[in-house]
């Protein structure tokens, strides 16, 4: 089975990220040797392989042709959204659910990302084989002032969306998006 590598290259928390898609990989390839404090989460639902930070926790959940992986750092709870970590959303089947392109979903719900907040950041990344579109937004999560790093990816060849978010308190967002830096610089999307 094929799989997409994507690398993100952020130049500093307050720049905007940079990617470069690479070739597909096969799923025999090995992953890279993690950062030191991390290790490599493969999911069990497809989502893909993500860097986890050691001590935090992991959860997946798949309905409907979609599929979820939650990264975080505190335990994950049914029905209550992260406070700090990686959620990664999988939507299969796109265009046949939907009826548009998942390239061009891609662009307007990252539009949609930037209307929802005050606006940090927002860029679009050309890759060899789809575009990422970023988006940071400052919001209120249940009162609490909160920061958010969308990366949005339409695969348009596999029929596929896919949304990563890291967030983190606004207040704790310095300290915290070291470790979504790097969980941000390199995953690997299922396919």
């Amino acid at each position: 089975m094929k799989r997409y590598f994507f690398m993100v290259l952020i130049l500093a928390l307050t720049a905007l990220v940079g990617c470069r898609p690479s070739t597909p990989k096969q799923k025999t390839e090995p992953l890279p040797e993690p950062p030191a404090g991390f290790t490599w989460m493969t999911s069990k639902n497809g989502v893909g392989s993500f860097l986890k930070p050691n001590g935090w926790y992991e959860k997946e959940d798949s309905q409907r042709g979609t599929n979820v992986l939650y990264i975080a750092k505190e335990k994950i709870k049914k029905n209550n959204p992260l406070e700090i970590g990686l959620t990664v959303t999988q939507i299969n089947g796109w265009s046949k659910q939907q009826g548009t392109k998942p390239s061009q979903y891609a662009q307007s719900y990252a539009a949609s990302l930037a209307a929802a907040g005050e606006l940090l950041k927002q860029g679009v990344m050309k890759g060899e084989t789809s575009d990422m579109h970023v988006v940071r937004v400052k919001s209120s999560n249940k009162g609490v002032s909160t920061i958010a790093h969308h990366i949005v990816i339409g695969l348009d060849a596999v029929d596929k969306v896919y949304l990563l978010s890291f967030e983190s308190p606004a207040n704790q967002w310095e300290k915290e998006s070291q470790q979504g830096r790097e969980m941000l610089n390199n995953f690997l999307l299922g396919e």
